[in-house]
C-alpha cells in the first residue's frame, strides 16, 4: 500500500499574496444576497481555516444567507471559481493576469439555480401586495384555510391535508400579518420558497442529506441483491468442478511440502537449526527469569522519597559548594599561570604540552632571519648548550611551522590594529613569479609605518585573483582582530579597516587596475590609484638603449635589432629567467670557457637595474 499523500497545511504567519491581498481589501464584507461577487466567496474559501475546503465554504455562505434556503450544493461552482482564479494565476506579476484576476473577482456569483424563484424577488413583490391596513387572523384560521389568487383573478379554497401540516414551518407573526402570494394556478402551494429560520433550514438540509444517503443505500443493495443472484444462477456443477480444482492445486502444494520437510530432515543444517532453536529459548527463558528477579531487588531496595522542602534545601547547598569550588578552580588557575610565569624562563614547557613564550620568541627570532625550519630546533638546542642551561624538550619541525601560523596571525593583528590607528591608509600589493610559483604580497602603509599582512601563493596573475587575495586579506585581518578583542563585532571591524583604506599602491599595469576597479565594487568605494616610479625609468631604459644603439658602428652576428646592452641583458635571462634559463648549464658554459662565474649579472628586477649594474661593471 502506498503512503498516504501528506495535506497541503496552509501556513497562517506567512505573508499574503498579491491575489489574497487583492481578495481581502476588497471583498471583505458581505453584501446583500443580490450583490454576493466571485471575490466575496473567495474571500470566504481563504479565510475559513488552515485547510481551505470547499465544503466547508459551502457552509459558511449558507449559514451566512441563512433566512434564504439556498436548495443546491455550491461545491461545483466554489471548485470551478478556485481552479480559474487561485490555482491559475498564482504569482500575478503580469498585469494583463490581474486585470483577468480582478475583473473574474468582479463578477457576480449564482446562488440559485434558474428554475428556483428568487426569494428576494418574491419578497419584493409580497411587500408591494401588502395590505395597507392588514386585519389580523387567528392561526386556526390561517391553518384552516389558504387563499390563492390565481392570475385570473379566481379565489380557489384550498384545504391543506395532514401531512402538510406536519412539514411546513409554523406561521410567524410576519407570516400572519403578510397576505399569501399570488402564484400561477399550475404550480402547487407546497412548492413555494418560504423563509426558514435557521433552524429549520439546518433540519431541512439534514433531511435532504438524509434522504440522498437513503437513496444511495437502497441503489447499493439493489447491486449487490442482483450480483448475488447472478452467481447464485451459476450450475452446481460449474461451482463443484471450480472446487476439485482448488483442492487438487492444495493437495499437490501440500505434497510438495512434505517432499521438502523430508529432504529437510535429512540435512546436518536442520539438526543444527533444532538445537539452535532449543538454545535460544532456553536463553530466552533465562533472560525473563533473570529480568524478574532484578524487578523483584530493585522493589525490595527501593529508594526511600523525601519531602519537597529538604530535597530543595540540599540542592541550594549544593550549588553554594559547587559555586565555592568553582571560585577556588579560578584562583588556582591564577597561582598556576603566576608560577608558570616565573619558571617560564627555565622550562621548555608550561604544562608538558605547550611552548613557553620565551621559547615561542626564539622561534620566531629564527623565522624573522631566514632560517630554514628545519634548523631552527638544531640552533636553539645548541644555543642552550652553549650557555649552560638544558631546558629539556625543543620544538620540531612541524611545531616550528605552526608557529609560524601564530606569527601570520601576529602579523594580522598587528596589521588591523595599525590601519585602526590611522586614517589614509595606503595598500600596496605586488606579485612575482619564482620557479613556476606566482606569489603576491600585500602590505599597509601609514604615515610613519609600512606593516605586511599577507603573502601568498596565487593560482594565476589575473586581476580576480589580486582582487579576492585583497579583500580575503582585509576579510581574515577583522576576524583575527575579532577573536582577540573581546566584545568586538566583525562587521563593524570590516567596514572600519575599509573606509581607512583611501589609497592603493601598485605596478603601472592593466591587470592592477582592473583588480583595484574590483576591490572598489566589492567595497563601494573608490581608492586613489597611485603607481610606482619605476616605469618611467623603465621608458628612460628604452631611450637609453635606443641612443646606445645609434652609437655603435660595428655589427655583430648574433640575432637581434636591439643594442649590444640589450643583449647583455638578454644573456642574463638565458642564465636566471624563470622557466627559460639553465642556471647550472650556464655556470658549466662559463667554466668550460674559462670565465668567471660573476661576468653576467643576476637576473631579478627591472631591466634598468642590469643597465646600472653593467654600467656600473
Amino acid at each position: 500500500m502506498p503512503p498516504k499523500k501528506k495535506k497541503r497545511v496552509v501556513n497562517p504567519d506567512a505573508e499574503a499574496g498579491t491575489a489574497i491581498s487583492h481578495i481581502i481589501q476588497n471583498f471583505s464584507s458581505f453584501p446583500s444576497i443580490n450583490d454576493v461577487k466571485n471575490g466575496h466567496v473567495l474571500h470566504v474559501y481563504v479565510t475559513v481555516g488552515e485547510n481551505r475546503s470547499r465544503a466547508k465554504t459551502d457552509r459558511q455562505l449558507k449559514s451566512h444567507y441563512s433566512s434564504v434556503q439556498i436548495q443546491r450544493s455550491l461545491d461545483a461552482s466554489i471548485k470551478k471559481l478556485v481552479s480559474q482564479t487561485l490555482q491559475k494565476f498564482h504569482k500575478l506579476t503580469n498585469p494583463t493576469e490581474f486585470e483577468r484576476f480582478a475583473a473574474i473577482c468582479d463578477e457576480h456569483f449564482t446562488l440559485f439555480d434558474s428554475n428556483t424563484v428568487d426569494p428576494t424577488a418574491v419578497q419584493s413583490k409580497s411587500n408591494d401586495n401588502v395590505d395597507p391596513n392588514p386585519v389580523p387572523s387567528t392561526s386556526d384560521d390561517s391553518i384552516q384555510e389558504t387563499t390563492v389568487q390565481s392570475p385570473t383573478h379566481q379565489e380557489e379554497h384550498v384545504v391543506p391535508c395532514k401531512s402538510d401540516l406536519l412539514t411546513s414551518p409554523l406561521p410567524t407573526s410576519s407570516s400572519l400579518l403578510t397576505p399569501p402570494l399570488p402564484t400561477s394556478s399550475t404550480r402547487s402551494t407546497r412548492s413555494q420558497t418560504q423563509s426558514l429560520t435557521p433552524r429549520k433550514a439546518s433540519m431541512k438540509r439534514r433531511l435532504d442529506f438524509l434522504s440522498a444517503s437513503s437513496v444511495k443505500l437502497k441503489k447499493q443493495h439493489k447491486e449487490s441483491v442482483s450480483y448475488l443472484k447472478e452467481k447464485l444462477k451459476t450450475l452446481k456443477r460449474v461451482i463443484n468442478q471450480a472446487i476439485q480444482r482448488k483442492l487438487n492445486i492444495i493437495k499437490k502444494k501440500d505434497q510438495k511440502i512434505h517432499d521438502l520437510n523430508l529432504k529437510l530432515a535429512g540435512c546436518k543444517l536442520s539438526n543444527e537449526l533444532g538445537r539452535v532453536k532449543v538454545k535460544l529459548n532456553q536463553l530466552e527463558n533465562a533472560h525473563q527469569k533473570l529480568l524478574k528477579k532484578k524487578k523483584k531487588k530493585r522493589l525490595q531496595h527501593s529508594v526511600k522519597t523525601v519531602s519537597v522542602s529538604k530535597y530543595r534545601q540540599v540542592q541550594q547547598k549544593v550549588k553554594e559548594k559547587d559555586a565555592v569550588i568553582t571560585d577556588l578552580q579560578h584562583q588556582h588557575l591564577l597561582f598556576q599561570e603566576d608560577v608558570e610565569d616565573k619558571t617560564c624562563g627555565l622550562r621548555s614547557k608550561v604544562d608538558g604540552k605547550t611552548y613557553s613564550s620565551s621559547m615561542r620568541l626564539k622561534v620566531f627570532d629564527c623565522l624573522v632571519n631566514n632560517v630554514p625550519t628545519a634548523s631552527i630546533p638544531i640552533i636553539i638546542k645548541q644555543l642552550d648548550k652553549r650557555s649552560g642551561i638544558d631546558k629539556g624538550e625543543v620544538p620540531n619541525r612541524t611545531t616550528v611551522e605552526l608557529m609560524a601560523r601564530e606569527l601570520g596571525a601576529i602579523s594580522e593583528l598587528q596589521a588591523a590594529e595599525t590601519i585602526l590607528a590611522n586614517n589614509d591608509v595606503t595598500v600596496g600589493f605586488d606579485a612575482t613569479t619564482q620557479e613556476g610559483t606566482h606569489i603576491n604580497e600585500i602590505h599597509f602603509t601609514t604615515a610613519k609605518d609600512c606593516v605586511s599582512s599577507a603573502i601568498d601563493e596565487l593560482p594565476g596573475g589575473t586581476a580576480e585573483d589580486y582582487s579576492n587575495h585583497i579583500c580575503q586579506s582585509v576579510n581574515s585581518m577583522a576576524e583575527t582582530y575579532t577573536f582577540f578583542n573581546e566584545g568586538s563585532n566583525y562587521q563593524e571591524t570590516r567596514l572600519s579597516i575599509i573606509n581607512n583604506i583611501t589609497n592603493s599602491m601598485s605596478d603601472r599595469c592593466a591587470a592592477n587596475h582592473a583588480a583595484i576597479r574590483l576591490v572598489n565594487s566589492e567595497w563601494k568605494k573608490t581608492l586613489n590609484e597611485l603607481h610606482c616610479h619605476l616605469h618611467p625609468l623603465d621608458s628612460i631604459a628604452s631611450s637609453t638603449r635606443a641612443a646606445l644603439k645609434r652609437l655603435e658602428e660595428t655589427k655583430g652576428k648574433i640575432y637581434g635589432n636591439d643594442c649590444t646592452a640589450a643583449n647583455v641583458v638578454q644573456m642574463s635571462k638565458m642564465r636566471y629567467k624563470d622557466g627559460k634559463g639553465d642556471p647550472r648549464g650556464f655556470v658549466t658554459f662559463l667554466q668550460r670557457n674559462n670565465l668567471p662565474k660573476g661576468i653576467l649579472p643576476r637576473y631579478r628586477g627591472n631591466r634598468l637595474h642590469i643597465l646600472f649594474h653593467n654600467a656600473e661593471c
